[in-house]
């Protein structure tokens, strides 16, 4: 019966140890430990003296197929993880939806900016529009863009720093004061530090972050990742986190489709102590 229940084992560690698996190693190392560990449980098990036979010979089968079950659902579920695959009009498609979301959000909401919240929900917007209008709400995502194809996908918070500068970013809130140190030559990593920033704690860094999520659809972590990196310009702690969040979950617009489930992955990018 041992050598019959060691296959699915043997077929799960094959698909841990793939190229696959291993081109993603910090996604993949928790369940390599953890098979390890249960195979390790499994050899012990085998190896306990049969006493009293009678409930031990009941308990040993029922609970070898219990972790080996659960063992091929993991091998299952690493099988099956198929990489994002779009086509160029699909990507546009979404990404122009990024982009028309902001301005649609904001033109709606802008009379109601910096107001005690409606009782109502908002359908309507305050006046025509043929046009939109540079705000701040996407024009840092615009100077974070032009950064991308100036500096390339590396770019650091210094260089998003001196793009903000050649770009006169920063005109309300804590990305003002963000814009003041940056003049003053304050590099972009510890413009919305605390030290130097007396509103951090704001929502400048979590406007600013969408176009993280646009830039790596499908891989919330590497939006999150630039979202706490480049976030640092205007904003600090919790205010990231939730740059984080909004970026994550843009990312994973790309993958999923009902919001309830995208934002319950999504805050699962930020630590649970988090305000947000």
């Amino acid at each position: 019966m041992w050598q019959r229940l060691s296959q699915p084992l043997d077929r799960c560690l094959a698909d841990v140890f793939s190229p696959k698996a291993l081109g993603d190693k910090r996604r993949y190392i928790g369940r390599v430990w953890t098979m390890l560990a249960v195979s390790t449980a499994i050899r012990a098990l085998h190896n306990l003296p049969r006493f009293p036979p009678p409930l031990f010979n009941l308990i040993k089968p029922r609970l070898a197929h219990l972790l080996f079950g659960w063992l091929a659902s993991i091998s299952a579920s690493i099988a099956t993880d198929a990489p994002l695959r779009l086509t160029r009009a699909d990507h546009v498609d979404r990404t122009n939806a990024i982009w028309h979301g902001q301005l649609i959000a904001v033109s709606l909401t802008l009379p109601l900016e910096h107001r005690v919240a409606a009782v109502e929900p908002v359908r309507t917007y305050p006046r025509p529009y043929s046009a939109g209008w540079i705000d701040d709400d996407w024009y840092y995502e615009i100077a974070a863009l032009r950064g991308f194809e100036k500096y390339g996908i590396s770019m650091t918070a210094d260089q998003l720093g001196q793009q903000w500068v050649d770009n006169n970013c920063g005109s309300y809130g804590s990305s003002a004061i963000a814009r003041a140190n940056l003049l003053r030559g304050i590099k972009g990593s510890e413009s919305g530090h605390p030290r130097y920033n007396r509103i951090w704690w704001t929502i400048g860094a979590v406007f600013s972050a969408d176009l993280y999520g646009a830039v790596a659809p499908g891989m919330p972590n590497e939006a999150g990742r630039m979202a706490r990196e480049f976030g640092r310009v205007n904003g600090y702690a919790e205010s990231i986190d939730g740059a984080v969040i909004f970026a994550g979950a843009i990312s994973l617009g790309f993958l999923e489709k009902d919001p309830r489930t995208i934002l319950r992955k999504a805050i699962q990018l930020v630590d649970p102590s988090s305000p947000y």
